[in-house]
């Protein structure tokens, strides 16, 4: 029997008049007559692998950014994204009201992305299954779910995960149009288009890649569906361009500021889409320091899952079995030009011009990453229709592999060693009247104002220090329309001392000990003494006391 194009083969005993017929058990046909409620359980499994220790990891410095953002009066945001920030605004507004309802947690701040992470997990395998089996799409659905790149969104309070939704749906929607071509759908494309392209800029290159595949597609290239898809493509550039334009006089912010060719093979090849962002912390002028507490299995992990999974890639892609169905178009060009070009066109001009390139960027791309293993695994088979043994081994080792790097994920410090939370939590265990906060510089100051310091605690965790005094605080990020707010150094904001009890002095561990010093003086100075300290990977906090 037949199933999208696929043949099912079953084997059965053979009859005699002594033996009854055994009734063989078609898999394929199984899961494609139960392929919605397959694909709802997996998508609720992907999200709840995502909720692992949600809360137990600290929030850092990029979703500090959001919360400060999505947090203001829409009359601020408005004035801000018109200086900065415009590639997160959509995603932002989004989470204004959500903010409003929920308050600013751990859970509050992340759970959209787990949302979205099922959201995409589905999508993953509606749309292995438009090109496939329904055996390659589950296979695809349980892999994404466990791939890094995933688990990590799954955790992030921006928009990736949001962004790899919007991604494989239109891709679902794009084979759709393909294939029975309406109006209905070229106008949803057109909007879907739009909207991915302004939550996230770089979206517009998975259009290309669409493009890209209807000319690898002789059966398609230049015909009446290929224009129409082209009208679509453009109506929802179009839609988007206005993220699109200021996003790029807004460039300077995005991207890595150094490329080399080792470290950007590295990140194409394994962090890009088994790795994810790792606990490494990184100080200024010193580079990295290592990881934070715990196991750093995660690294021989990732280039082993890296290895193992491009070969299950390349297997898909060159293995070519008698019960493959065709699909329009297919699944080789669709899938490898969305993960070729937005990556090529990315690295590229990162190399030639402004470097742009970061992997977590083209997050988007894991959808197609994981549908080729999906779909390879089952080439990894000995009767058609069914998993082989090999492919039992493959998705076994692949759980075993991820597993060391989704701890190094679920770590306190897993965000680039990100400390905020123990930061808070030591100000929360010294409760007392009349305390304030020193948020001090994170690089040394060159006048009384200062841009850039340690009050990202403030804004990951308000309900820790919005009751402390703020001893430096000029003006804030909304009343500035950007992202960091002005201060003043702590020499001249000592009148401010007056009245205070205690002083939670907050400093990045590389800001310079002279200047540590001097602050501490000035504090001496008003009749503060320090007591109790905590030091993390990035920060320290010292509890200064009369």
């Amino acid at each position: 029997m037949s199933y999208g194009g696929a043949t099912e083969v079953s084997i059965s005993q053979p009859t005699s008049p002594t033996t009854p017929a055994m009734a063989p058990v078609p898999p394929v046909r199984g899961l494609a007559g139960h392929f919605g409620l397959l694909t709802l359980a997996v998508s609720v499994l992907a999200s709840l692998v995502s909720m692992v220790n949600i809360t137990r990891v600290s929030m850092w410095v990029d979703e500090a950014y959001t919360i400060t953002v999505a947090t203001r009066s829409l009359s601020d945001l408005g004035r801000m994204i018109a200086n900065i920030d415009i590639v997160h605004s959509l995603y932002n507004l989004i989470l204004h009201p959500w903010f409003a309802l929920f308050g600013i947690s751990e859970l509050s701040v992340r759970l959209p992305s787990v949302v979205m992470t099922g959201v995409a997990t589905a999508g993953v395998m509606v749309l292995t299954r438009r090109l496939s089996t329904p055996t390659a799409a589950l296979a695809a659905g349980l892999v994404f779910a466990v791939l890094p790149r995933v688990s990590w969104m799954g955790i992030e309070g921006r928009s990736y995960a949001a962004t790899a939704a919007v991604a494989v749906w239109l891709t679902v929607l794009f084979v759709s149009l393909l294939r029975r071509p309406t109006w209905g759908k070229h106008v949803g494309y057109a909007v879907l288009a739009a909207f991915g392209c302004s939550l996230n800029i770089f979206l517009v290159l998975l259009l290309g890649a669409h493009g890209c595949t209807l000319l690898l597609e002789r059966r398609l290239r230049f015909t009446r569906v290929f224009w129409t898809w082209l009208g679509a493509a453009v109506a929802g550039l179009a839609g988007g361009l206005p993220v699109l334009l200021t996003a790029i006089s807004q460039s300077a912010q995005i991207g890595e500021s150094q490329i080399r060719l080792v470290g950007l093979a590295r990140n194409v090849l394994v962090n890009q889409w088994f790795l994810g962002d790792t606990p490494t912390i990184y100080l200024s002028g010193v580079g990295s320091l290592g990881e934070g507490p715990g196991s750093a299995l995660w690294k021989p992990a990732a280039v082993l899952l890296a290895a193992g999974c491009w070969l299950i890639i390349g297997w898909a892609l060159v293995r070519r079995t008698p019960d493959e169905p065709r699909s329009t178009p297919s699944y080789r060009t669709l899938l490898t030009c969305w993960i070729v070009v937005p990556t090529a066109i990315l690295v590229g001009y990162s190399l030639v011009g402004t470097p742009l390139y970061n992997p977590r960027y083209l997050t988007y791309c894991a959808p197609a990453v994981a549908a080729l293993l999906g779909i390879g695994l089952v080439k990894l088979r000995l009767l058609p229709g069914r998993l082989g043994w090999s492919a039992y081994v493959a998705v076994g080792l692949i759980i075993l592999l991820a597993a060391p790097i989704f701890a190094s994920q679920r770590t306190v410090y897993a965000k680039s060693g990100a400390d905020w939370k123990p930061v808070a939590q030591f100000v929360a265990a010294h409760p007392g009247p009349n305390q304030a906060a020193y948020f001090a510089p994170r690089l040394p100051p060159t006048g009384e104002v200062v841009t850039v310091t340690s009050r990202t605690a403030k804004t990951l965790y308000p309900q820790v220090f919005d009751d402390l005094r703020d001893l430096t605080i000029v003006s804030t990020a909304a009343a500035d329309a950007d992202l960091l707010g002005r201060s003043q150094t702590l020499a001249a904001s000592a009148d401010r001392l007056a009245g205070v009890q205690t002083v939670f002095v907050i400093n990045r561990l590389d800001y310079p000990a002279e200047l540590v010093a001097a602050d501490e003086a000035v504090l001496t100075a008003a009749g503060f003494r320090a007591g109790d300290r905590w030091t993390g990977p990035l920060n320290s906090v010292v509890e200064f006391s009369r």
